[in-house]
């Protein structure tokens, strides 16, 4: 398995456990390192579920690509992948907008004010 298929794969396996985080993988043209940008930044920074899933990932490259480097950066890292070659976007959102004043408006006896003789069905 080259490096890059290896990457690919791992990053599968850590956006499995982390579907909040997002990650840009591409090659540095000038080194050859192989970098992968990590967000959201107070992931990359204080998760530490992630940062041992990190840790782990990179021991095994290295143990495997002996001559290669990787290099994990944040999004405000100097290190920039303007053109990646892998992306995997977060697939959940956390919702930050405090809602649970609409649970509380449609736990409250909403049925008792529909009039049962009333047809609200919609004409097409």
């Amino acid at each position: 398995m080259t490096a890059r298929n290896f990457i690919i794969q791992q990053l599968k396996n850590i956006s499995s456990l982390f579907p909040e985080m997002s990650f840009k993988y591409g090659v540095n043209p000038s080194t050859g390192t192989h970098l992968i940008q990590v967000r959201p930044l107070d992931a990359y920074t204080s998760n530490e579920a992630y940062l041992k899933a990190e840790d782990e990932f990179e021991h095994s490259f290295e143990n495997n690509y002996k001559n290669e480097e990787i290099l994990f950066v944040s999004i405000d890292s100097t290190f920039d992948i303007a053109q990646p070659e892998f992306e995997i976007i977060g697939t959940r959102i956390t919702n930050t907008v405090d809602d649970s004043w609409l649970e509380s408006f449609f736990d409250t006896n909403i049925n008792d004010s529909i009039d049962p003789t009333t047809n609200y069905a919609l004409a097409a």
